[in-house]
């Protein structure tokens, strides 16, 4: 199963200046816009889920809602960090008598630059 998201983070970061580097942390919410969802399983069988919020339908909620929490290192303009994200929803609509439960969980890793 493959799926696309855009993801909008709203987090809030603490830095400690430590003289020759800087550590941070950061939690906050993120609110996730499914794109595309599609399937590929062994014996050929694929397609593509349907997105949307009626339960009868669809394979695939549109919205997904989480918290999300990480840290790093930056040292001089190079930054480095991780972060780890999980969703607070249930992401498959539920159909009558179905007890299947989908979350989303992201873990990233980065690298970055700062050009200023």
């Amino acid at each position: 199963m493959n799926f696309l998201y855009l993801d909008i983070p709203l987090n809030l970061k603490y830095t400690y200046d430590m003289g020759a580097a800087k550590i941070f942390g950061q939690l906050g919410p993120y609110i996730g816009i499914a794109l595309k969802g599609s399937y590929d399983i062994d014996g050929g069988n694929s397609g593509d889920y349907s997105i949307g919020n009626d339960e009868a339908n669809d394979d695939l909620k549109r919205t997904d809602i989480g918290m999300g929490f990480g840290g790093g290192l930056q040292f001089n303009k190079i930054t480095v960090g991780i972060s780890y994200s999980l969703s607070l929803v249930n992401t498959t609509p539920t159909a009558s008598g179905d007890d299947y439960v989908s979350k989303n969980t992201v873990l990233a890793v980065s690298l970055g630059y700062k050009f200023k």
